[in-house]
């Protein structure tokens, strides 16, 4: 039997599309280097950084000005 590799990059997300694809055609899968994401962060150090947020330095304003700010960025 003649067979062919290919190797196909995609997210994790994406897997669950194509793994019914996989098992109907009884194709073999093999994960050959799984990227780490650098914009996840653990749950220890989300609340850290919240933590941090809340100690810092507070700026209070109205509606009108948040509205303004928010516009001219």
């Amino acid at each position: 039997m003649n067979t062919t590799t290919l190797q196909i990059t995609f997210t994790n997300t994406d897997l669950s599309v194509f793994e019914p694809l996989f098992k109907k055609f009884k194709l073999k899968t093999k994960v050959i280097q799984e990227e780490k994401d650098e914009t996840e962060m653990t749950k220890e150090a989300f609340f850290a950084k919240v933590d941090r947020a809340r100690k810092g330095k507070m700026i209070h304003m109205s509606r009108e000005e948040m509205k303004k700010l928010i516009k001219n960025n």
